[in-house]
């Protein structure tokens, strides 16, 4: 498993003018629908990032990569025997690529209220955050949570709103967490 991330605004505008017109014609569809120009970025950072991680893992020519979707709508990559999964936050995107199913998941830190918490923590893990007696710990365990069920279920192929049902303790063992700035990160592998 290797996983790499990529602040979007360090790819200028002749940089993303040429990725797009690498993305096919469904893909351009599909960004150019954003409203926000920021999560038209992100969309197509998170493409560049796929594209040159998997070019490094595999050996191949990045632009040579064609991307397509399996029957569960997840990302794949046509004739290449790799798993990638691409997720963003904020002014990051992330990306982790292996030969086993993968999932990563990044979120910028902010604040979450308790009861979106209760979505998708047990009371197992709403103890792990809410015990801690420091406001700043506790809440980056509480997004240590959130980014390691996630990148779970985008791995397992998990319903999102079945978060609750991923054992958070037994999935940090075999994933890893990634922290930096204001940010932190999940990767894992089946």
């Amino acid at each position: 498993m290797k996983y790499s991330f990529l602040d979007i605004r360090s790819i200028t505008t002749d940089e993303l003018e040429y990725w797009y017109s690498i993305m096919s014609d469904e893909k351009r569809h599909y960004v150019s629908k954003y409203i926000h120009a920021d999560d038209r970025i992100r969309s197509i950072c998170g493409e560049i990032l796929a594209r040159k991680e998997i070019s490094a893992y595999c050996g191949v020519i990045a632009e040579k990569i064609i991307f397509s979707k399996n029957e569960s709508g997840k990302p794949v990559v046509i004739n290449i025997p790799v798993e990638f999964n691409i997720s963003h936050s904020g002014d990051m995107v992330a990306c982790v690529v292996s030969g086993k199913s993968v999932g990563i998941d990044i979120e910028k830190i902010g604040r979450i209220d308790i009861k979106t918490a209760g979505f998708f923590c047990t009371e197992k893990d709403m103890e792990y955050f809410l015990h801690e007696t420091d406001a700043e710990v506790r809440n980056r365990r509480l997004y240590e949570i959130w980014t390691a069920k996630e990148a779970a279920a985008k791995c397992f192929g998990t319903d999102l709103d079945h978060l609750k049902s991923i054992d958070f303790y037994e999935i940090r063992k075999t994933g890893t967490r990634i922290d930096f700035h204001n940010y932190t990160s999940f990767a894992i592998e089946a």
